[in-house]
């Protein structure tokens, strides 16, 4: 993996920046996105930015979910469990920015495969293996909105760029 590549997502972040101020109208209800780079327990750390591109709602398509890395643990040897932690706080559209929350509803890895990371690991809600209903995660991973947790007895957790997931997202109130 390249340095370019690896700052794809702070340079589109930065992009946006400027807009923080600008009213943006967040419809409540289901986003399906795409990351613009990898989420992992080797590379990401505590505060790294967190990129996913829009891909639905329509009137959405092309907007940016981002977010912050929380926590981070790698388990470092089979048997173990690899965690990372993040949450979705703004929405970028069309020059227009606005505070979100989300809970995550659902996951695949770059290669279309719900509910495993790129290295076919399970995810793991506290109690073992991950329940799916289709391909739907039935929300072990976040309870709701705030951070979500994604684990997996692994050495480490991989979630590559153009990995899938969707949120339950909405504006975010008070503060």
């Amino acid at each position: 993996m390249t340095l370019p590549r690896l700052l794809l997502p702070i340079l589109a972040v930065a992009a946006l920046a400027p807009a923080q101020d600008a009213a943006l109208a967040v419809p409540a209800g289901a986003f399906r996105v795409k990351l613009l780079a990898p989420l992992n327990t080797e590379f990401s750390r505590r505060g790294d930015v967190v990129a996913a591109e829009v891909v639905e709602p329509s009137q959405m398509k092309g907007g940016i979910l981002t977010g912050e890395v929380q926590e981070v643990k790698a388990g470092g040897g089979p048997g173990k469990v690899s965690s990372i932690e993040f949450e979705i706080q703004t929405l970028h559209v069309a020059g227009k920015a606005a505070a979100v929350t989300a809970a995550l509803t659902e996951i695949r890895n770059s290669r279309g495969q719900a509910g495993t990371d790129e290295e076919g690991a399970a995810l793991e809600s506290g109690g073992g293996a991950l329940s799916a209903v289709g391909s739907k995660i039935t929300g072990v991973l976040s309870r709701g909105p705030g951070p979500v947790h994604l684990a997996a007895k692994a050495a480490n957790l991989y979630f590559a760029a153009g990995s899938e997931l969707v949120f339950q997202a909405q504006a975010r109130r008070g503060k």
